[in-house]
């Protein structure tokens, strides 16, 4: 548990360093406790961030948070306002020993004063403090019904975000801040939502949601810190949405009516489509499908360009959902049958035949599926097919084209257990052993003649690549001397240790025939540190499983640091290895 007495034993290193110099060095600025257990900080760093701390009254810490970049747990900022927090906490005790008299906390103070004193010091701090200023004003902007609040939300937005650019520019560290400010604005949209004051809040939700929309077009968002206010401006839209009267509804379907047609929304994030969700749910609740179908034609009809296939294809399957939603079953068909060579589309009528069972036509679907993908050069959707054809062959019972395709995807692109798995369920166990026997054989036969057609070619190895291929089916089947023999045949560090973990507890000694040459080869080609600490933590792999052939990698360790005597950085690191000259590796 960490609390405010144990933070510095519990956290380590360098942040822990740096917090306490900043809390020695005074950068901790300014601190208060708004109230009982609720911390806020201002630390001075390269800018002036904001901390905030939650304790418990055991002063277990409960909650941190800072807006500085930093990606860690707790930042250097948070360590020091807890150093600072410790020292008020401690200064209040002893005064508390000589005075009777406990410190008022913020909510305290704010129920001392009066009315006319609150008036007072707002209109003093607001002369003298702009920003103050603003946020008041917008605060209770929907007090006043002659203010035009999207202008009156827009300048400030445009305010903030100068603010926090440079040359028109958001930076990665401005993000973080800007977000912040911004995310001010949001609070105030979700109190007049919570008044049901659901106009203004959408005025307020859509000037957001166009000023940083802009801002995302010139701003480094690695984060997603302008993206996260972005979606969450989108969430409130649709709570708006969902919840107003029909006369707004109206006004929110015209707006995004008119704001979808831009396709930045669409372009940067998803928030076009998320918005476009709420413009479906709404066409339903107003009943205006006929505007609904206009857009998504026009839409349609516009995207030709390269890249535009993504957008075109969401746009016909919404339009085929919403008039399956609708009932119109005959203009579904229709819309179907001309986009099947949308693969979502294609996907639907082969579920809708699988599920009447009509296996038929599901299969004629789908190969004519393959022949589109063939020939638009899609491998990955041939297989998609393909797995749809074997999905069939089981429901279907097809024992020959299970046993074709399991065994096809078994191996098509690297080992699959669950294809293996699947392929050997289908024989008898008798019958197992001579067709694995007779794959194993055939793939092997392949290879050599493969590897030998290419000699004298730059990819030509003396050695057939056939472990890689025969090496999962042997793991598989337990076939462990196998195995062995297979790996003898290879000389790479690598690759031997790559079946380590299958037979040193089998083949000690045979494993360590290997090893040995195969450390001094590695030892021979190296020439940089990083290679001497790569060849130093293998041989600790093999000291560490089989500890008993340790005095041997030691031997080539000590002959490969006799040989270089000249490569200190060798030397370095295989002194690590033997212990020479420093605390010996157990």
């Amino acid at each position: 548990m960490l609390t405010l007495n144990n933070f510095d034993n519990q956290i380590t290193g360098a942040v822990l360093k740096r917090g306490k110099q900043y809390y020695e060095g005074g950068n901790v600025v300014e601190i208060s406790e708004s109230s009982e257990g609720f911390w806020n900080a201002e630390v001075e760093g390269s800018e002036f961030y904001d901390v905030e701390v939650q304790l418990h009254k055991t002063d277990e810490i409960i909650e941190s948070s800072c807006d500085c970049p930093y990606d860690g747990a707790i930042c250097k900022h948070v360590i020091a306002v807890l150093y600072m927090i410790r020292e008020e906490k401690i200064i209040n005790i002893d005064v508390s020993e000589t005075k009777a008299q406990k410190k008022l906390s913020f909510q305290d103070l704010l129920e001392k004063i009066t009315l006319k004193e609150y008036k007072e010091f707002i209109r003093d701090y607001a002369s003298r403090d702009k920003d103050f200023k603003i946020s008041f004003e917008l605060s209770f902007a929907d007090r006043d019904e002659t203010i035009d609040l999207g202008k009156k939300y827009s300048d400030a937005l445009k305010r903030v975000i100068r603010k926090h650019s440079n040359n028109g520019y958001v930076g990665y560290r401005d993000g973080f801040a800007l977000t912040k400010d911004v995310g001010n604005f949001l609070v105030n949209v979700e109190d007049l939502i919570h008044k049901r004051n659901f106009r203004d809040a959408f005025v307020i939700s859509i000037t957001i949601l166009y000023e940083m929309r802009d801002v995302l077009t010139y701003s480094d968002d690695s984060n997603g810190n302008i993206g996260d206010v972005i979606s969450e401006t989108v969430s409130l839209i649709s709570t708006i949405a969902a919840d107003a009267p029909m006369d707004l509804k109206e006004d929110v379907f015209s707006y995004l009516l008119k704001t979808l047609n831009d396709k930045s929304y669409y372009e940067y994030g998803d928030f076009g489509y998320d918005l476009f969700e709420v413009f479906e749910d709404l066409t339903v609740d107003l009943g205006r499908s006929k505007d609904f179908f206009n857009y998504i034609d026009t839409q349609i009809l516009n995207l030709t360009g390269e890249y535009d296939d993504y957008r075109k294809k969401f746009f016909i399957t919404r339009k085929i959902e919403f008039l399956k939603a609708s009932g119109k079953d005959a203009e579904v068909e229709e819309l179907i049958r001309q986009n099947l060579e949308i693969i979502e589309v294609r996907q639907r009528e082969v579920n809708k035949f699988v599920g009447s069972k009509d296996y038929v036509k599901a299969k004629a679907l789908i190969k004519d599926g393959i022949g589109i993908a063939e020939k638009k050069g899609h491998p990955g959707t041939t297989a998609q097919w393909e797995k749809e054809l074997l999905r069939i062959a089981f429901l279907e019972n097809d024992v020959k084209l299970i046993r074709h395709y399991t065994k096809y995807f078994a191996f098509d692109r690297g080992f699959s257990k669950k294809y293996y798995d699947q392929w050997k369920a289908t024989f008898p166990v008798v019958e197992w052993n001579a067709v694995l026997g007779s794959y194993v054989e055939g793939t092997i036969k392949k290879i050599v003649q493969d590897n030998e057609r290419h000699k004298g070619k730059y990819w030509f190895t003396a050695n057939p690549p056939v472990l890689s291929a025969i090496a999962p089916i042997y793991i598989e089947e337990g076939y462990w001397d196998r195995l062995l023999e297979l790996v003898k045949k290879e000389t790479d560090l690598d690759v031997l240790l790559r079946y380590h973990s299958y037979l040193f507890t089998r083949y000690p000694e045979e494993l360590l025939a290997l090893y040995l040459p195969a450390f001094e080869i590695d030892g021979d080609n190296a020439n940089a540190r990083n290679q001497y600490q790569d060849l130093v933590r293998k041989m600790k792999i093999v000291i560490g499983d089989m500890p008993h052939f340790k005095a041997d990698v030691i031997a080539v360790a000590q002959k490969l640091k006799t040989k270089y005597p000249r490569r200190s950085a060798m030397v370095e690191e295989l002194n690590r290895l033997t212990g020479d000259g420093q605390k010996k590796y157990r």
